[in-house]
């Protein structure tokens, strides 16, 4: 039988088996985190991850408005 391979979080540092982290190398916990981080930067409306929401939304929507989807009604 093959031993589990253990890798360290890249967050905390402890050691986890290998499928128990995430693709990018974080633990749950550590998952979990980061996600109330980003969350709390969209809901407050500054920091790193609010700047790349709000430049890919505009982006999008200014995509849409080239193609002509915004003048599109529905009937």
């Amino acid at each position: 039988m093959p031993r589990a391979k253990f890798v360290k979080c890249k967050g905390c540092g402890k050691r986890f088996k290998k499928s128990e982290l995430s693709r990018a190398g974080y633990c749950k916990y550590c998952r979990l985190n980061h996600m109330l981080k980003v969350i709390k930067q969209l809901h407050e409306k500054r920091g790193y991850y609010y700047r790349k929401w709000k430049k890919n939304w505009e982006e999008g929507i200014m995509k849409a408005l080239e193609k002509g989807l915004g003048s599109r009604r529905r009937s």
